[in-house]
């Protein structure tokens, strides 16, 4: 009998803190960006706008309209569409460094200044999820793809027919924040479509095909010498192509739960199907506003996001350090032609190749780890984390120090492999572990923490050009290598103690929600 009274106080006590914690955040965000099923279940209130069909309606994973339904093939469609978007958005600031040259040449600029272009599409990389990662969440992913990819073609064109250099920056700049939607919707779409358990494989897929937008390097080497196209070319290739991707997001489902469930709901009572939730724009804009603070506020308030945030942000910079370091590597010390060197980027595919073969371990650790805690931990996205960031540091001093014309150029390519497994896969766990610790506000916190990690890009195009010109490049390589040491121990500390840590926090998850194998 005591007992029992102490689980019905129990219970009374987590329905207490869960209906405190609801009132904290709006039910259209809960909704949308936290995990379905990670929650017992949702629903939409009337205050929110949407339509009153909807307001009883417990929108789970078990709905039947629900995508995690859906069928396997239909979702990996899905997710190979949405994860290309991001390799065909990011080849952009990666062909840039092969088109600054001849852009310099154009308007006879300086080296720094050549760089802005690529540097101010990072900076909109940046600052683009704050709006367009919260409103996918509001108004649906497809909406905001298609939207955002208009603009994305618009100003394409305007740099390609760019007449001065300023044009061209700002044309960039927006390049970037209208590209980020492919940055911004793949978390929440990865969520909409596959559970937990399996989300990894969603985050390989973006992962991956980052990995892919490295063509970017010899493909804009090839276009921009090549007299009969011009660098030009490689915008309008981009205006091409993205005709292409707006075309069949014409015609792809949308996947945010509350549409699809209203839509299922409609369409089975008869009603008027609505595209998307039915928001006054005061309500989409007080939404929007909550979201955009709380991310703020995560990133201000929230150690786990603010730490893994500026980690990220190292590393995510050091991928554009060693895209400027192509050309005093393998063009003057290796005496490699252009297209040659441009084409040594392409490490980054093989290295996320190798990471498909560990994909399978990494997930029956994770499952094994669920099924021993008798629960979900985001500490265990980090089992393997904490073996394969060592592969970081031993890359890049492996870099440094083999760059040598006594030495084979395939051993800096092995060291560049290295150093992208342990990139990639880090990063895959660091938006895995944020998700999973903050189910109810992952559209924020996700956004929380890439702020950061694109600014890092941003910095690392001027700061590595400057490394270069004025040391060589074994020590250049070197000092972000011993820069990189101490960031190691922040893996260990958030795999040993994450929980405690996720404890303090309001917004965390201070007993991740256990869930049915």
């Amino acid at each position: 009998m005591l007992s029992d009274e102490r689980s019905d106080s129990l219970k009374k006590e987590d329905s207490v803190t869960e209906s405190e914690d609801s009132l904290s955040i709006p039910s259209v965000i809960r909704l949308s960006s936290a995990k379905s099923d990670d929650l017992n279940s949702y629903r939409s209130k009337s205050s929110s706008g949407y339509d009153h069909l909807l307001e009883e309606i417990e929108i789970t994973s078990n709905h039947p309209a629900h995508p995690q339904n859906w069928a396997t093939w239909k979702k990996a469609l899905l997710i190979v569409l949405s994860t290309s978007l991001q390799a065909y958005v990011f080849w952009t600031p990666n062909f840039y460094s092969g088109v600054s040259s001849k852009v310099s040449e154009e308007w006879n600029l300086s080296s720094q200044t050549s760089l802005l272009g690529q540097s101010m599409f990072l900076l909109g990389i940046a600052l683009g999820p704050l709006v367009l990662g919260p409103l996918s969440d509001l108004v649906g992913r497809k909406f905001v793809y298609i939207g955002s990819l208009l603009v994305y073609i618009c100003f394409n064109i305007s740099c390609a027919l760019a007449i001065n250099y300023p044009q061209l920056v700002i044309s960039m700049f927006i390049l970037g924040a209208v590209g980020s939607t492919t940055l911004a919707n793949v978390a929440g779409g990865v969520a909409d479509l596959l559970r937990s358990e399996h989300s990894n494989w969603g985050m390989y897929m973006f992962i991956f095909m980052c990995s892919v937008s490295s063509i970017g390097s010899p493909m804009g080497t090839a276009v921009s010498e090549n007299p009969k196209l011009g660098w030009r070319w490689l915008y309008w290739i981009n205006v091409i192509v993205g005709g292409f991707f707006l075309l069949v997001l014409a015609f792809s489902p949308e996947t945010l739960p509350v549409i699809v469930v209203e839509q299922y709901e409609a369409r089975r009572n008869n009603k008027p199907i609505s595209m998307f939730p039915r928001l006054t724009f005061k309500a989409l804009f007080k939404n929007t506003y909550f979201i955009l603070s709380m991310a703020l506020k995560i990133f201000l308030t929230e150690p786990i996001v603010t730490s893994l945030g500026v980690y990220n942000g190292f590393i995510n910079g050091l991928l554009y350090f060693f895209l400027q370091a192509i050309w005093p590597v393998y063009s003057d010390i290796y005496k490699m032609s252009d297209i040659a060197a441009s084409s040594t980027y392409l490490a980054a595919i093989p290295a996320c190749i190798i990471l498909l073969w560990l994909e399978p371990l990494q997930s029956w650790l994770y499952r094994r780890d669920k099924r021993n805690n008798r629960k979900s931990r985001p500490e265990a996205r980090f089992i393997m984390t904490i073996a394969l960031v060592w592969g970081f540091p031993i890359g890049i001093f492996l870099f440094a120090f083999s760059t040598k014309p006594t030495i084979h150029y395939i051993v800096s390519l092995i060291a560049l492999t290295m150093f992208n497994i342990a990139d990639y896969h880090i990063w895959q766990a660091m938006l895995l572990y944020i998700t999973d610790s903050y189910p109810s506000v992952s559209a924020s916190a996700v956004a929380a923490f890439e702020l950061p990690s694109n600014l890092g890009g941003t910095i690392f195009v001027h700061l590595s050009a400057l490394m270069f010109s004025r040391m060589n490049i074994h020590w250049a390589t070197a000092v972000v290598g011993f820069v990189s040491l101490p960031l190691i121990a922040l893996i260990y500390i958030l795999y040993y103690f994450g929980n405690r840590i996720r404890s303090r926090s309001k917004l965390a998850t201070r007993h991740f929600i256990q869930l049915d194998s």
